[in-house]
């Protein structure tokens, strides 16, 4: 299948691009997709995503397609030149930059700004992507699904999460937290910088979502310190971080682990890996109690609804 989408996507990439193709690399595994670097006769490269199997079930590709262009457009995402929304196979313009790990950002304060403010950038442009992304409404879903798997009860205290993650959403709809242009899935390997400027790529799971779901999950994803951690947040809102700022990021903490608990489950429930899996999605649990055994858990319930 592989093979045979991607002769299709460099025969397309040749018509596009007026240019043949002198080599291909693969550019990184990928849980998703498979993603090549293509040469082109001239010198010039681009990139052709082959979408994996299944996909199409549970991501919107239309919306992504919409929301990328969206991003292109700001010069936050590579700019799409071919896109089949059925499939979710495309082809983009390749960035010379550098992919970011979890300890560039760890040990750089250059780089975590640069993250903050292209962050800042999308959630602040005013723009509405084409669909949501309710981690709410995607992890009842998962429970949906679930209900019939011996994996619902995979953890013995997986009910106590669902009722803490009750507890949040009627906080948040209180509260009436405004959404906006969110990647959801802002992990280090989406993060590009060119030496100057920040690239964000990959928007398969972006829709209008609270912009502290996105800060969580990137905090979550790299694990930085306090302090690093304070920087980030400060840099982000361009002041102190207020006590409201502070609610909306720990209660999104517990969200971000919450889904990949949920997203996990799903995994098990498909025949993955036990010993690869399982763990994963425990340490989540354990993250998200964690998180609501810090004494300004239960005040950060009340000061989402104050601005």
């Amino acid at each position: 299948h592989i093979t045979k989408e991607l002769t299709r996507l460099c025969r397309l990439t040749e018509t596009i691009t007026d240019q043949p193709v002198v080599k291909i690399e693969r550019t990184g595994e990928g849980y998703t997709n498979h993603t090549y670097r293509v040469h082109l006769e001239n010198g010039d490269m681009v990139i052709a995503r082959v979408a994996g199997e299944g996909t199409e079930e549970y991501i919107d590709r239309r919306a992504e397609h919409y929301n990328c262009c969206q991003m292109g457009f700001l010069g936050i995402a590579p700019k799409i030149i071919y896109c089949n929304e059925e499939t979710g196979d495309n082809i983009s313009r390749f960035i010379h930059a550098e992919t970011m790990t979890d300890e560039d950002f760890r040990q750089s304060a250059l780089l975590r700004g640069k993250a903050a403010e292209v962050m800042r950038a999308y959630h602040h442009s005013g723009l509405k992507f084409a669909n949501d992304f309710s981690p709410f409404e995607n992890m009842r879903q998962c429970r949906a699904i679930l209900t019939d798997s011996r994996h619902h009860c995979e953890y013995d205290d997986f009910e106590e999460l669902v009722q803490i993650i009750t507890t949040i959403e009627n906080s948040m709809i209180e509260a009436a937290i405004p959404t906006v242009p969110c990647h959801n899935d802002p992990l280090s390997a989406n993060f590009m910088f060119d030496g100057e400027k920040m690239y964000v790529i990959d928007w398969e799971f972006s829709g209008m979502n609270d912009a502290y779901y996105d800060l969580a999950a990137f905090l979550v994803a790299t694990e930085l310190d306090d302090k690093a951690e304070e920087e980030f947040l400060t840099c982000y809102c361009n002041h102190p971080p207020t006590d409201h700022d502070r609610a909306r990021l720990l209660l999104n903490k517990i969200l971000v682990s919450a889904f990949e608990v949920h997203w996990t489950l799903m995994q098990l429930s498909a025949g993955k890996e036990y010993d690869t899996y399982y763990p994963y999605g425990r340490g989540h649990l354990d993250r998200a109690f964690a998180c609501t055994q810090k004494p300004f858990y239960k005040e950060a319930l009340k000061c989402i609804k104050k601005k």
